[in-house]
C-alpha cells in the first residue's frame, strides 16, 4: 500500500524539522544591567577601599593630619607618584622600607611636593611621611605598595 501522504516510503527516513527552543537562562540583556551595577558597585568599593586606605592618618590633638594618596601595585620599571594632604604642615620627611633607599635629599618634604619613584626590583614597599607644623606638632602618614 502507498504511504498516507506526509509519511516516507517503506526504507526512507522521515525529514526531522527543528524548532527553537526557548532557554531557561536570563537572556543577556536582563543580564547586562546587573553586570554593570555589579561592576560601577566594585569600583565604587574599589575607590571608597583606595580612598579610606591609601593613607594612614596618624594625627594628633593639634589636628595636624598627613594623607598619602597614590598606587599601591606597581610593575618593575613604572613610575609611581603618591600626593600629601597635610594642610597645616611646614616641613617633612620622608621616610621608605625596602631594598631602595633614595639619596639623603629626596628624603625632605616641604609643601606642596610629592614623591615619586621608581623601582626595578620586586618589593614590599612602605612610603612615610612624617610632618611638622609651625608650632612643633608632628603627625606620621604612611602607605604601602608593592613592585613586582
Amino acid at each position: 500500500a502507498p504511504p498516507m501522504p506526509g509519511q516516507p516510503m517503506p526504507g526512507q527516513s522521515m525529514p526531522v524539522q527543528s524548532m527553537p527552543v526557548q532557554s531557561l537562562a536570563p537572556s543577556p540583556k536582563r543580564r547586562l544591567p546587573v553586570m554593570w551595577v555589579a561592576a560601577i558597585a566594585a569600583l565604587v568599593l574599589v575607590v571608597v577601599g583606595v580612598v579610606a586606605f591609601s593613607g594612614g592618618d596618624d594625627g594628633n590633638d593639634s589636628g595636624l593630619t598627613v594623607r598619602l594618596t597614590g598606587p599601591t601595585e606597581l610593575d618593575i620599571g613604572e613610575q609611581g607618584i603618591w600626593r600629601v594632604e597635610s594642610p597645616d604642615a611646614v616641613s617633612g620627611t620622608w621616610s621608605l622600607t625596602g631594598p631602595v633607599q633614595p639619596d639623603a635629599d629626596a628624603l625632605v618634604w616641604a609643601p606642596g611636593n610629592w614623591f615619586q619613584g621608581t623601582w626595578n626590583v620586586p618589593a614590599e614597599v612602605t612610603l612615610t611621611l612624617t610632618v611638622v607644623d609651625a608650632d612643633g606638632n608632628t603627625a606620621s602618614g604612611s602607605i604601602s605598595f608593592t613592585v613586582g
